[in-house]
């Protein structure tokens, strides 16, 4: 389904069709929200059946606070690459038995790497060692995911 989705090219009445199918099937189904033409196609790759656009992780990848980019930047953000529920802790299953058809973390996967970001930064200026470096997952992974 992804690949209808994302590949080219396919008429866009086609993938409205294709994502409302989505919502109308059994269960929920997860949107995640990447921030940058990157984790757009990485989470595409993972097989992610749909993607959403997120102001609040445009805003803080660029440095800037959420709202405060023009429509017109929104707009050519969102063409570059086609909820955060903090604490809350549900699986797919539990949302979709109450009747959940999708799920969106909105700025959730941003700030989850802001966090592994800061924590590290944190780590090297208050106690000058190196400790997260044992966390990340490796470039060549990485590198071989933008290959497939």
């Amino acid at each position: 389904m992804i690949r209808s989705l994302y590949k080219k090219p396919k008429a866009q009445s086609d993938k409205a069709v294709a994502f409302r199918a989505l919502h109308q099937r059994d269960g929920a189904f997860i949107i995640p929200n990447p921030w940058d033409v990157g984790s757009a196609r990485l989470l595409a790759r993972m097989g992610f059946e749909a993607l959403a656009t997120t102001s609040v992780d445009y805003a803080f990848s660029i440095g800037r606070r959420d709202h405060r980019m023009s429509r017109d930047e929104m707009m050519a953000h969102a063409a570059a690459f086609l909820a955060g529920l903090q604490g809350a802790h549900f699986d797919l299953a539990e949302l979709s038995a109450i009747g959940v058809k999708r799920v969106s973390v909105g700025g959730a996967l941003s700030r989850v790497a802001l966090a592994a970001f800061l924590r590290a930064a944190r780590e090297m200026r208050e106690h000058g060692t190196f400790g997260f470096v044992d966390e990340p997952i490796s470039s060549s992974e990485i590198a071989s995911m933008f290959d497939a």
